[in-house]
């Protein structure tokens, strides 16, 4: 599955310049950039959003209705318990919903079902989180899209829906987008640095360290940003 010279605007302001992207199967693909560089537009085109002008640029992209989409914001009924919700997950699908792996069997055993008689809008942010990301991966899809999940995450449960999101893309396509870089680590993710309309880094953990000759990832991320590299096409 690849992207394949995307250009798109909003009005004037341009955020992609013939951006080429190839996604990895069997890992995560995680995309890294700026606020504002357009990680939710690749999201949003990936899923069909945006003008029809950008759909010659993908190829072998699966149709909506094999897609599942997390948003950054996603809208869930504050007055349904989570037990309820999950439900609703399921009973939505399409496509009958996928069996639960022994990952998430323990996840639900361990972290889910003492919230199961908890509504929706008592739970904290990185709570609500953790069951909408197991709501998404009950779906059955071939391709499954992440806006942020670990986002006001806690580090524990940030771990618990980076090991639920490692273990889905084993069997399906999964892109998904982050700034908490710590949480790669040891994850096999592939790594997709996008900056001023351009992919510029397209890599492994591993890579992106020794690339920018560092131990911390963060520090990493910054040079990649500020160097040279982001005023070219790779």
């Amino acid at each position: 599955m690849e992207i394949k010279n995307l250009s798109f605007s909003y009005q004037e302001r341009l955020i992609y310049d013939r951006l080429n992207v190839k996604f990895q199967d069997e890992v995560p693909n995680i995309i890294i950039g700026p606020n504002g560089v357009g990680k939710t537009t690749l999201l949003d085109t990936l899923a069909r959003l945006n003008s029809s002008d950008t759909y010659d640029a993908l190829v072998d992209v699966p149709s909506v209705k094999e897609i599942g989409y997390q948003l950054q914001k996603t809208i869930f009924y504050t007055t349904l318990t989570v037990g309820q919700t999950l439900k609703m997950y399921q009973k939505i699908d399409h496509a009958g919903g996928a069996a639960p792996t022994a990952l998430m069997n323990k996840i639900y055993a361990t972290v889910l079902k003492p919230l199961e008689s908890i509504k929706m809008g008592q739970l904290s942010g990185g709570e609500r989180r953790i069951v909408l990301t197991y709501g998404t991966c009950l779906l059955d899809r071939k391709l499954y899209l992440f806006d942020e999940p670990l986002s006001g995450v806690d580090p524990s449960n940030a771990t618990l829906i980076m090991e639920m999101i490692c273990s889905l893309a084993k069997k399906s396509t999964v892109v998904m987008t982050t700034h908490q870089l710590g949480q790669l680590k040891n994850k096999g993710a592939k790594i997709i640095g996008l900056n001023q309309g351009h992919c510029i880094f397209n890599g492994t953990y591993t890579e992106l360290l020794k690339l920018e000759n560092t131990q911390d990832v963060d520090e990493a991320y910054s040079k990649l940003i500020n160097s040279s590299r982001s005023k070219i096409k790779l």
